[in-house]
C-alpha cells in the first residue's frame, strides 16, 4: 500500500471523531507513516478497515467523551500515540476502566500525585470513606519474545506479497533469527512457487533453514496465512516482579489496586500462585499418605497489604467487536479490604475472602 493510500485511509477516519483528528494531527501522522515498521501497531489500527476497527475507534472516542470533565483529551493525547501494542493496550486499559468507573458515577481523577510520584487514576464512591487509587502496568515480553514477533511479522508480509492461491499455516517461526528472516521467506516463496495446482490440497511441507533447522509449511484450502513462532512465559517470580514495580505509584496509607494488562495469554493458576502462592501438596512419609493441598506463604499478597486488590485485564479481539474482559483478585490480608460493589460491573468475576477461621481463610469466585 503507498504512502498515499494510507494517508487517505487514516484521514477518512480521522474525519469521523474530533477528539481523534486533535490527537493525531496530520504532522504527527506523516512522521508516522514515514517511520513505517512491520510491529507498528498503531499504525495498522488508523489505516485499517472494518468493522472490528471501527468498534475499536468508536470505543476509545466514547471513554474519551465519558471523561471529558476530567480532562481526558489532554492527558491521553500523548498516552495514545504509543505506536507499541503492548504500551498502546497499557493505556487504552486504563482509559478503559477509568470511564467504566465514571459511568457507574464514581469520582474521577486522573493522574493523582502521590508522596512525589503519580498513580494512573482514583476513584470515590459516594458509600466509600477514601479515594482508592490505582496503577496500571502491562506484562511486555522478552527480547527473544519481540524478536520472534518481528519474524512473524516479515515471513506474513513477504509471504502475503506473493497472492498464492492457497492459504498457509507456518510453525518454527521461533528458530528463525531476525536478521535471515526475509532469506527464510523467500526460500518458502521459492518452495511454493514450485508447486503445480494439483497439489494445492492439504499438504506438509518441510523446507530446511539450514543444516539443523527445519520449518514446516503446511497447505491450506482457505487464503489465510499462519504464522506460528514461540509464545511468552511469565513465571511465578516474574509475575510479582511486575506487580512490585506498580507500588512506587501507589500511596502507602490508602487504598490501592493494580490493574495488569496481559495482551498474551497467561494462565489464571499462574496468577493466583504469584499473588496467594504455589500450591503444595504434603506426603506423610510414616504413613505414606497424601495431604490436603494448600498454598504457600510465597505469594504477593501475603507481604504487601496495602494493595487492596489486583486486577488483570484482557482485550478481547472478534471480527467485529473490541472489548475488555475483567478479573478481580482481593487480598485477603488487605489493610483496606473493599467492598464487593467496588467492581461490580467492571470486573467479570472477582476471587473475594469468604470465610475466616483462626488462621485459615476460604477464597470464593463470585461471578458478577
Amino acid at each position: 500500500m503507498s504512502e498515499q493510500e494510507i494517508m487517505r485511509r487514516i484521514n477518512e477516519k480521522l474525519t469521523q471523531y474530533e477528539e481523534l483528528n486533535w490527537i493525531y494531527d496530520e504532522e504527527f501522522i506523516r512522521k508516522l507513516i514515514k517511520r513505517y515498521r512491520i510491529d507498528n501497531w498503531l499504525l495498522w489500527a488508523l489505516s485499517a478497515r472494518g468493522p472490528l476497527i471501527n468498534n475499536f475507534w468508536a470505543k476509545i472516542v466514547h471513554d474519551l467523551r465519558t471523561l471529558s470533565d476530567e480532562g481526558a483529551l489532554q492527558h491521553f493525547k500523548d498516552k495514545l500515540r504509543a505506536e507499541s501494542e503492548i504500551d498502546l493496550f497499557g493505556y487504552l486499559a486504563e482509559l478503559h476502566f477509568s470511564a467504566a468507573f465514571k459511568r457507574r458515577e464514581f469520582s474521577v481523577i486522573l493522574n493523582p500525585q502521590v508522596d512525589g510520584s503519580f498513580a494512573d487514576f482514583k476513584v470515590k464512591g459516594d458509600y466509600m470513606p477514601s479515594y482508592v487509587y490505582f496503577e496500571v502496568k502491562t506484562f511486555g515480553a522478552s527480547r527473544k519474545f519481540k524478536e520472534n514477533r518481528l519474524v512473524v511479522d516479515t515471513l506474513i508480509n513477504c509471504i502475503s506479497k506473493e497472492n498464492f492461491p492457497f492459504g498457509l499455516f507456518v510453525s518454527g517461526a521461533d528458530r528463525v533469527r531476525v536478521n535471515e528472516a526475509r532469506k527464510v521467506a523467500k526460500k518458502i516463496i521459492a518452495h511454493l512457487k514450485e508447486l503445480n495446482e494439483s497439489v494445492y490440497k492439504s499438504r506438509q511441507i518441510k523446507i530446511p533453514i539450514d543444516e539443523d533447522r527445519v520449518i514446516i509449511v503446511e497447505i491450506r484450502p482457505y487464503r489465510v496465512i499462519s504464522v506460528i513462532g514461540s509464545l511468552p512465559h511469565f513465571g511465578h517470580k516474574k509475575l510479582k516482579k511486575i506487580f512490585q514495580k506498580a507500588l512506587n505509584q501507589l500511596p502507602k496509607d490508602e487504598p490501592g489496586v493494580i490493574i495488569v494488562v496481559r495482551p498474551f495469554e497467561v494462565d489464571e493458576e499462574e496468577i493466583m500462585d504469584a499473588l496467594y502462592g504455589k500450591v503444595a501438596i504434603p506426603f506423610y512419609v510414616e504413613s505414606r499418605t497424601w495431604g490436603e493441598p494448600f498454598r504457600k506463604t510465597d505469594g504477593f499478597f501475603h507481604t504487601v497489604h496495602r494493595v487492596s486488590a489486583v486486577i488483570t485485564a484482557r482485550p478481547i479481539i472478534t471480527p467485529t467487536q473490541f472489548s475488555w474482559i475483567a478479573i478481580a483478585y482481593n487480598n485477603p490480608l488487605a489493610r483496606f479490604p473493599l467492598s464487593l460493589d467496588v467492581f461490580s460491573g467492571v470486573c467479570a468475576k472477582q476471587l473475594v475472602p469468604k470465610n475466616r477461621s483462626g488462621n485459615v481463610i476460604e477464597l470464593e469466585w463470585i461471578y458478577q
